[in-house]
């Protein structure tokens, strides 16, 4: 035995030694070290495997001392034989003179299996018929339009937000990834018609992009492994062939899945009005009946290919040299002031591609960029027949033709001596026109018969984002970070593109002098809270400065000014007397409430709600409340109250997150709850159900509307009167808003009154529980009785209806999704809820699903649970801020003046955060606060717990509200483990309500048994 191992260690050492002596002997032969080595048996395979990590720069690195052509020989048995060129004599002869001579193959075929039969894999009459078509559709007005069209509000809309969070938190960013992000959303919507939205805050995966990113890295990896070597790999699925399967079920099952909705889509309403190009086929496919699904899920998987990768890759590069080329940036920006532009109400600037499209430095710096770093560094070609090239090198059939377009592209004796710089004046010629450059020399679109059909969609794209980047931001590559390419087909970046992004700001100087006056103003300040009062502008200065963090300002200020500040607007003459002071808050609205209506500013303001209830004073007032409040305590109304949200959380809400549950998708349960409390508040005040939290969540104008003018109506409390009064009669920025919504709202609601009225009429006086009919049928008694009401006309029924949906949807909605997202963060209090239902659900059996669902008189009596949601309301009250005016001069508790015409605030979210007004705990989630020793609720009054007003105008609708609250809670919590997405930003939205920014990105699961408690 010993023996045999010795014998077979000198074998080893003597093989080793014999690979030593034969390399230096033929290294010491070689002209230049820089050609691999040709081994016995493998070849220059070897010298391949070693340099894969930096193929692309290996490659030039040989081609440049060849010079330009090299042949590549594989193991003998491999039929590895490549004939490796950037020539650019030799790549005109291959892709134009002599095309019909160089397919792409079947070899190419079998190594992009994953694109089927689709334009890049074919050939022949085949790769014709496919062209022909292809080009007929995206050179058509109309796709052109869409692509412009739509790449301009994919910028505006999804990019240019994206990059303002991340400038806003000083995070390091991924550039190349929100890239991606961005042409995987635009060409899967100008292909499919569908915007997967992978640009957002919470950047999300989505599963298509990923399993292309995993198929491109195999594509590449089968150019330089022996053909038998990964067909041996396929077949036994291992290796890096494994994430191919997995990627290509991905793929076929989206594919597969858009087709057929897009199939019924055109057989129950036709899709003749969708411009994106798998409509455009299967509108053709009437004319042409041999396309069939296999045919277009391959067409629409090679167009995504060829616009997502290369389009993400071109920019990231791109922004790259930027950043290496400061000199460049500074001439774009210059070319980019002397063309009109768009601001938006964000105060971002927005190109449309007309403008763009005539830009000559930019245009020739993104041809520069794809002269050094080209998205496709490698082409794949084979000759048909034998044949010799220009370059004097034979080919036969069974060779591989490489051509590097990247090598190309630092070529000194194609480009010149200054080739590896980043210079784009040389596409421009003396004349300031763009130079002419042959597509043989510059091949990043291709060239011949098979130039890139997306060309030009491609340079609008790469344009329109490019711009929008530059003009709104500063981009900094992030220190030590390496950029270099990922071994793919893609000329993606290996580690990223990690980069820090600014608010680009002008008028620098100006700028200097305004920060040293504001440490002039900060010396002057009673304390670091209070915000600095600059002339001509007051406190609005630093109000819009922390317009991002609006209520936790107000709260810091407040802290710092026991409890009251007042705010000066400037030369405006405004004043806003802010508070979260309980004994001003009880004399505001409670002791003095006649000093203190609503006024004819807020009644301005809240315009879109009428003469309704919110904004009603005096006997108006008094007149609408008696007539709300006798209906909504009705026992038949709080009952169809109790019975609408336990069937909606039942039918809607339970179904839809167990199937996020099975699938394990991500789902925002912000916007579910908004959709089950829209639903529930429709179906209560109109007696409509919209089906907003419907399979597919669908997006309901009027819901949509809603949410406008939410963010609008906040807007209209920090600025000015005089200019948003201007910009609403001009219907420009956020007013523009306001007016689309105002008009879908009040469309809704004649719509909805006019067939209730009808129906009252057809069947006589109404069943219905809901509100409308209540309103409508109270009128009708109320005039045959003969009393002296106010008549309801369509007009008080239109304000009456809209106020009360306001009051009910976004409140309950909100407060639900806080009520989660703190639960997520205190999982004591969350074990101690589900221990306070067991014995409820011990007694009840899930339905077929094994759901469990709480009736209201079951939930009615949990202390804890009213606990909980009385705490997540203290800190995260659905209205955060209230609105007073001041009629006549007056003395608050504080000793604060008030002159008649000010302004008060009132803030609930600052209030729950006072340690004067709860204690040092103040702002931790203790829902034993509210339990008394004896495991009661302890009573706070309203202007200390103000969640639902307080005095007069105290909410008619708390009990109902709780009774949701805690039936959909109860539901969701028994049921299922909710988990906040890690790294999700959770933070308040810009609003009159307290939504969230971002959302409530979260995973649930099905939550086991609760036997246990």
């Amino acid at each position: 035995m010993a023996v045999s191992s010795f014998s077979f260690l000198e074998l080893v050492l003597s093989f080793l030694c014999f690979g030593f002596f034969y390399y230096y002997h033929v290294k010491s032969k070689q002209k230049n070290p820089v050609i691999p080595l040709q081994w016995p048996l493998v070849g220059m395979l070897p010298a391949l495997l070693a340099n894969c990590n930096h193929l692309h720069e290996w490659i030039t690195s040989v081609l440049t001392v060849t010079p330009l052509n090299f042949r590549f020989i594989g193991p003998p048995s491999s039929d590895m034989r490549l004939f490796v060129t950037s020539d650019p004599a030799n790549i005109r002869h291959v892709f134009n003179t002599n095309f019909s001579n160089y397919p792409k193959g079947r070899e190419f075929q079998e190594i992009f299996d994953i694109l089927g039969d689709g334009i890049f894999s074919a050939d022949g009459e085949s790769w014709r018929r496919q062209r022909t078509k292809a080009q007929l559709l995206m050179s058509s007005p109309r796709f052109r339009a869409f692509v412009a069209r739509y790449s301009r509000d994919k910028v505006e809309k999804a990019l240019l937000p994206l990059l303002a969070h991340v400038a806003g938190t000083g995070d390091a960013c991924n550039l190349q990834d929100v890239f991606l992000r961005l042409t995987f959303d635009t060409t899967t919507t100008l292909v499919f018609g569908v915007d997967p939205g992978s640009v957002a805050i919470d950047l999300p995966e989505v599963p298509f992009a990923r399993a292309m990113d995993d198929a491109m890295t195999v594509l590449l990896l089968r150019h330089i492994v022996p053909l038998s070597w990964w067909r041996l790999a396929r077949r036994l699925g291992i290796g890096y062939e494994r994430k191919m399967p997995v990627a290509w079920r991905t793929m076929d099952r989206f594919v597969a899945d858009t087709i057929a909705k897009r199939r019924a889509e055109k057989a129950r309403t036709g899709i003749d009005d969708s411009a994106d190009l798998l409509s455009s086929y299967i509108n053709d496919d009437e004319e042409d009946a041999g396309t069939v699904d296999a045919f277009l899920r391959d067409t629409t998987i090679n167009l995504m290919l060829a616009g997502r990768d290369t389009t993400g890759s071109a920019l990231s590069w791109f922004f790259y040299l930027l950043t290496k080329n400061p000199r460049v940036l500074h001439k774009l920006l210059q070319e980019l002031d002397s063309v009109k532009s768009t601001t938006t109400a964000d105060g971002m600037v927005i190109f449309d591609p007309d403008e763009t499209g005539r830009l000559v430095y930019l245009h020739a710096a993104l041809c520069e960029s794809l002269r050094l770093y080209p998205p496709v560094p490698m082409e794949h070609k084979g000759p048909a027949a034998a044949d010799v090239l220009p370059s004097g090198h034979e080919v036969r059939p069974g060779d591989k033709i490489v051509v590097s377009l990247y090598a190309m592209g630092r070529m000194e004796s194609v480009w010149g001596s200054d080739c590896m710089e980043f210079r784009p004046e040389r596409w421009i010629s003396d004349d300031g026109k763009l130079r002419y450059v042959p597509s043989y020399k510059f091949m990043s679109f291709n060239s011949g018969p098979r130039t890139c059909l997306g060309k030009d969609m491609a340079f609008v794209q790469l344009k329109t984002a490019a711009a929008a980047v530059m003009k709104n931001f500063e981009i900094e590559a992030v220190a030590g970070h390496v950029v270099e390419p990922k071994l793919s087909i893609i000329l993606h970046m290996k580690n990223g593109f990690m980069v820090r992004v600014k608010r680009r700001l002008a008028i620098f100087s100006i700028l200097c002098c305004c920060i040293i006056y504001y440490y002039h103003l900060q010396t002057k300040k009673a304390s670091a809270s209070e915000p600095t009062e600059w002339p001509v502008l007051g406190h609005l200065f630093g109000m819009f400065a922390n317009i991002h963090r609006f209520h936790d300002w107000a709260t810091d200020i407040l802290a710092g000014g026991w409890h009251n500040f007042e705010a000066r607007a400037g030369l405006t003459g405004i004043r806003f007397f802010i508070t979260c002071d309980p004994s001003n808050v009880r004399h505001i609205f409670t002791s003095n409430f006649a000093n203190y209506p609503k006024g004819d500013e807020y009644a301005e303001i809240f315009d879109v709600l009428g003469n309704g209830i919110f904004n009603a004073d005096g006997e108006s007032w008094r007149s609408q409340r008696a007539k709300a409040q006798m209906l909504m305590a009705g026992a038949r109304f709080r009952a169809f109250a109790a019975r609408s949200s336990r069937d909606k959380a039942e039918k809607s809400l339970l179904p839809l997150l167990a199937h996020a549950a099975d699938t394990g998708a991500r789902c925002d349960l912000h916007d579910l709850f908004l959709r089950l409390t829209f639903d529930v508040t429709c179906t209560l005040v109109f007696g409509v159900d919209t089906g907003c939290l419907s399979a597919g969540l669908p997006v309901i104008p009027f819901a949509r509307a809603m949410d406008d003018v939410l963010e609008t109506l906040f807007l209209r409390h920090i600025i000015p009167m005089s200019c948003w009064k201007l910009m609403y009669r001009l219907e420009v920025g956020t007013e523009r808003k306001m007016a689309v919504a105002r008009r879908t709202i009040d469309r809704f609601v004649a719509e909805t009154i006019a067939k209730r009225r009808a129906d009252m009429i057809r069947q006589g006086t109404s069943n219905s529980d809901d509100l409308l009919s209540s309103f409508i049928s109270h009128d009708d008694d109320d005039t045959s009785n003969g009393n002296d009401v106010v008549d309801e006309t369509d007009e008080f029924l239109r304000d009456t209806t809209v106020n009360l949906l306001l009051a009910g949807r976004d409140t309950t909605g909100a407060a639900l999704s806080w009520f989660f997202y703190i639960l997520s963060k205190n999982p004591r209090v969350e074990q101690k809820l589900l221990e306070e239902l067991a014995p409820i659900a011990a007694q009840k059996g899930g339905d077929g699903g094994g759901m469990v669902i709480f009736d209201a008189s079951e939930l009615k009596n949990l202390v804890y649970l009213q606990a909980a949601l009385s705490e997540c309301l203290r800190l995260y009250p659905s209205v955060p801020f209230e609105h007073k005016a001041v009629a006549a001069d007056d003395v608050l508790p504080s000793g604060h003046e008030m002159k008649a015409g000010d302004k008060v605030l009132v803030f609930s979210y600052s209030m729950g955060r006072m340690e004067g007004v709860w204690g040092k705990d103040c702002t931790e989630f203790l829902p034993e606060r509210w339990i008394t020793s004896e495991g009661k609720l302890r009573y706070e009054p309203s202007y200390k717990f103000f969640s639902f007003n307080a005095g007069p105008r105290t909410c008619l609708g708390k009990e109902l509200a709780f009774v949701q609250l805690k039936t959909v809670a109860a539901a969701v919590m028994w049921n299922f483990a909710v988990e906040v997405v890690p790294g999700h930003a959770v933070e308040p939205k810009l609003s009159i309500i307290l939504h969230m920014k971002n959302g409530l990105a979260v995973t649930v699961k099905r939550r086991a048994t609760m036997a246990s408690c």
